[in-house]
């Protein structure tokens, strides 16, 4: 994983929009001040550093706080929405109550416990 120092040399975080962007240019594509990353598949931003693939989210979390935890939530459940103030720790029951209820779910609870 990357530590803290070293994500900050290389971007810079806006708290307020969730985004990162990078602070020198990479190449004739990526300029400083670009905008990092792509969404992938899931819907969740990764920003690839060094050849090692990031989810934006968690990248967020360690410029912030200088670490990251095992299971980082999107309160508001939008995978890209990486505002500091829409991410939370938790553990893995408090992640999954936080999910959508899936459309094959004929109880309307999120976990049948």
């Amino acid at each position: 994983m990357i530590t803290q120092g070293k994500l900050k040399n290389l971007l810079s975080y806006n708290p307020d929009s969730g985004e990162f962007y990078w602070n020198e240019s990479k190449n004739n594509q990526l300029k400083a001040g670009d905008k990092a990353g792509w969404i992938n598949g899931e819907g969740y931003i990764n920003i690839e550093i060094e050849g090692m693939c990031y989810k934006s989210h968690r990248l967020a979390w360690l410029y912030m706080y200088g670490y990251t935890p095992k299971i980082i939530d999107h309160i508001n459940r939008i995978r890209n929405d990486n505002r500091i103030i829409n991410l939370r720790e938790c553990d893995f029951s408090e992640n999954a109550r936080n999910r959508k209820i899936q459309i094959n779910n004929k109880s309307g609870r999120v976990l049948n416990s």
